[in-house]
């Protein structure tokens, strides 16, 4: 029972996660059921018009995550400058 916006939140975490080779079967299957609640909730099923929202959206989304990724790096292991 996600929100639209967390559903789409998890969505584009497990996108990143599957383009990068970071998912176990575990993972892999629960985002395959998320991708598909996402179609039918979203696009009402219509795959043509979500695989369009991702290609448009995909670029941005993923150079975030992976902002956000090397904050908290930096966040838990700062750099020690001399």
């Amino acid at each position: 029972d996600l929100q639209m916006e967390e559903l789409e939140k998890a969505f584009w975490s497990c996108d990143h996660a599957a383009t990068t080779g970071l998912l176990d079967i575990g993972t892999a299957i629960a985002c395959a059921s998320l991708t598909e609640t996402l179609k039918v909730r979203k696009f009402a099923g219509d795959f043509d018009a979500m695989l369009a929202w991702w290609r448009l959206h995909k670029d941005a989304k993923h150079l975030a995550l992976e902002k956000a990724e090397r904050n908290a790096v930096a966040r838990l292991a700062p750099i020690h400058r001399h």
